[in-house]
């Protein structure tokens, strides 16, 4: 079996003999990142029984928190990349883009918790983090968990259970249980009340997770919709708030043929290859995108634009008639015999062409919606639970890789498009 030190040399060495080199090669070089990685080898025989997943997993999770440390810092002092980033994401002009001006601020996020001790490992809990740092704003968070720690004094938590429960009765209440925990009151002085609703829900793995990311979307669209319409003395609040959704968003919703990104970093001409529609990731590619466009219809709804609502909403009925025929199934098949004509079939064009579509709505809807793009690979525990189970599942199969070697093989792999939570975090602010 071969352990994890020969094996991340072997992994290193292929990454700079590649051609092109990728962002890979970049990230290898920095000596911190190398040190995380090579740490984490050198203990391969430590630690007790790698073997067991209670011994595994906190190492894998440990390692992560030190990797993500070391790829932001490398992020941020790195002018050429800062620029490179600068110029993927230019600032839209709209003054609604901020809620810097507002009197009053709430921010709800649902699908995060402030982290214990302030130890962020999930893109939720950073975002959170940041939000709570802004004292003039009152943060709400929303998930599954129950918290006793304490919380900076401005942040409040509420753990729910049922949010993409497929009773959608059941789901929008919680959710409209949140939204009335946000005070906006329904009065003409008012007007300043500010509102930005993040929603971070998005499964790939587990239990049923492409149904859930379309029961989850449609909950909230269910209770957002009846939470701004709803009106006093004449008065509706989506009429008198500043209100946004922000949806956290995946580069895998990209288009199967977008191209990937040349960069110059440390004199080195190098390709990040773009995380978008494949093959693998289709089913999922395609739930995140049902959840653009459920989001799209509501907010096209709230806002009069029934000429949007009228085109996204066979869109919609289609991509849930396709999540729902592919199940468990998360890769794209062609179509055989007559499939095509399946009212729930979706082609890899097809969906290429719901891509685009999604991001040109977003930009006309942009005053109150926000899909957090840029995102590709983030190392989190949604990764380090599966890559953990795995590892060990593959060693007891009589793999030729240790448990940690085959923890690096994914990590190494992916770092020729990964970026670091904190990155991940500041595409929610663009």
């Amino acid at each position: 079996m071969k352990q994890a030190t020969d094996h991340l040399d072997t992994l290193i060495q292929d990454i700079r003999s590649q051609n092109p080199k990728t962002l890979a090669y970049w990230r290898v070089a920095n000596e911190p990142i190398y040190k995380v990685l090579h740490d984490f080898a050198s203990t391969d025989s430590e630690h007790g029984d790698s073997s067991q997943l209670d011994t595994l997993l906190p190492q894998v999770q440990t390692f992560f928190d030190a990797l993500n440390v070391q790829l932001s810092l490398q992020e941020s002092e790195d002018a050429d990349y800062r620029a490179y980033l600068k110029s993927k994401s230019p600032e839209t002009a709209t003054a609604n883009n901020t809620t810097s001006s507002m009197t009053t601020d709430v921010s709800i996020v649902f699908g995060g918790k402030y982290p214990a001790d302030g130890k962020t490992r999930s893109i939720s809990e950073r975002l959170i983090t940041k939000l709570s740092d802004r004292k003039e704003t009152a943060v709400i968070t929303v998930s599954r968990s129950n918290i006793s720690y304490d919380m900076p004094i401005n942040c409040r938590h509420v753990a729910l259970q049922n949010l993409d429960d497929a009773d959608a009765s059941l789901g929008s209440a919680e959710f409209g249980q949140i939204l009335d925990m946000a005070g906006i009151e329904q009065t003409q002085e008012d007007g300043e009340q500010g509102l930005t609703l993040y929603l971070t829900l998005g499964q790939h793995k587990g239990v049923n997770p492409f149904r859930r990311n379309l029961q989850g979307a449609n909950n909230f669209c269910v209770a957002l919709e009846k939470y701004m319409e709803s009106e006093e003395d004449g008065i509706r609040r989506k009429d008198v708030c500043k209100w946004r959704v922000v949806l956290t968003g995946t580069d895998a919703t990209l288009p199967s043929d977008y191209p990937d990104s040349p960069v110059e970093l440390s004199n080195n001409s190098l390709q990040i290859p773009s995380y978008k529609i494949l093959k693998y990731n289709f089913t999922y590619a395609m739930s995140k995108l049902g959840q653009y466009f459920l989001l799209i219809k509501t907010v096209a709804q709230l806002t009069s634009r029934m000429d949007i609502v009228e085109e996204v909403e066979p869109i919609v009925a289609k991509i849930r008639a396709s999540v729902d025929a592919a199940g468990g199934n998360g890769s794209y098949s062609p179509p055989e015999n007559d499939q095509e004509s399946a009212p729930s079939f979706i082609s890899m064009d097809e969906l290429d062409q719901y891509s685009r579509r999604s991001m040109e709505l977003e930009q006309e809807l942009q005053d109150h919606l926000q899909f957090a793009k840029g995102i590709s690979i983030c190392y989190t525990p949604l990764h380090a639970v599966p890559w953990t189970q795995q590892a060990i599942a593959s060693s007891g199969s009589g793999n030729s890789l240790s448990p940690k070697a085959f923890v690096l093989e994914q990590v190494v792999k992916r770092l020729k498009n990964a970026i670091s939570i904190d990155q991940a975090v500041e595409c929610h602010f663009k």
